[in-house]
C-alpha cells in the first residue's frame, strides 16, 4: 500500500525520489527499479539537484570535491536562473 502511494505521489511530482523511496520503505535504487517496472519516468530537476548538493554539504567532507565540479553552460544558467541567449522571460 505504501509503495503504491509513494509511486502515485512521485508520479504527480509531489515527492522527490528520496522521499518517495523512504515512504515506500525501499532504497532509492530499489525504488528506481520499481519505477522502471511500471515505466514511470524519473523526474530530476534543478531543485532536486540543489537539494542533493545541500544534503552532501550537510554530510560534510564533500565540499572540496564539489568545488572541482564544472557544469555545462546550460546547467550553469539553470542553477543561477539566468535566461538563455535570445530567450524571453
Amino acid at each position: 500500500m505504501k509503495q503504491e502511494l509513494a509511486l502515485t505521489l512521485f508520479q504527480q511530482e509531489r515527492l522527490t525520489l528520496g522521499r518517495a523511496s523512504s515512504l515506500a520503505g525501499m532504497s532509492q535504487r530499489e525504488f528506481q527499479g520499481l519505477l522502471a517496472e511500471r515505466r514511470i519516468p524519473i523526474h530530476y530537476g534543478v531543485e532536486d539537484f540543489k537539494q542533493d548538493l545541500e544534503t552532501l554539504r550537510q554530510m560534510g567532507g564533500f565540499d572540496c570535491h564539489l568545488r572541482r565540479v564544472t557544469y555545462s553552460k546550460p546547467l550553469q544558467r539553470r542553477l543561477h536562473n539566468e535566461p538563455r541567449v535570445g530567450a524571453q522571460r
